[in-house]
């Protein structure tokens, strides 16, 4: 073996200690490695992270949907209602009219009465804004 082949391996071999070394404390090949306990008492670990409270399970997010629903139910209209008695309960809550039943639900008479699921489907295919998500949809097909 040749001089200058000892030290390549001996190059080698202290760099996979090292790499070895450094990898298992920083947790690539597994559970990283623990400081030695100080002596007289436990090392200080930082404090877990403080998390936001939960929301309680028994209230449903506060999407547009669930607070038209809820502005209905507490004015006492559950159940049925006509596209525009959904909208009035959507601009009270956004601030912004709803869409025209035309648009939103084409074909549907103004004293059908639907559920908010059939309102929010509408309303959710025109856009919540009430603009159409592709004006120059119908232009492009013709």
């Amino acid at each position: 073996m040749k001089g200058q082949d000892f030290l390549k391996y001996a190059l080698i071999a202290v760099a996979a200690y090292l790499l070895y070394k450094y990898a298992l404390e920083q947790g690539w090949l597994g559970a990283p490695v623990l400081p030695p306990p100080i002596p007289g008492g436990q090392p200080q670990l930082p404090p877990p992270a403080v998390q936001p409270p939960a929301q309680p399970p028994s209230q449903p997010p506060a999407t547009t949907r669930n607070l038209v629903l809820a502005a209905a139910t507490a004015a006492g209209n559950t159940g049925l209602q006509t596209f525009d008695v959904w909208n009035y309960y959507y601009a009270q809550v956004r601030g912004i009219p709803g869409p025209a039943i035309e648009d939103a639900l084409p074909g549907t008479l103004r004293d059908y009465k639907m559920t908010v699921d059939q309102w929010w489907a509408g309303v959710s295919s025109v856009g919540v804004s009430g603009l159409s998500r592709w004006p120059l949809m119908s232009a492009w097909a013709n």
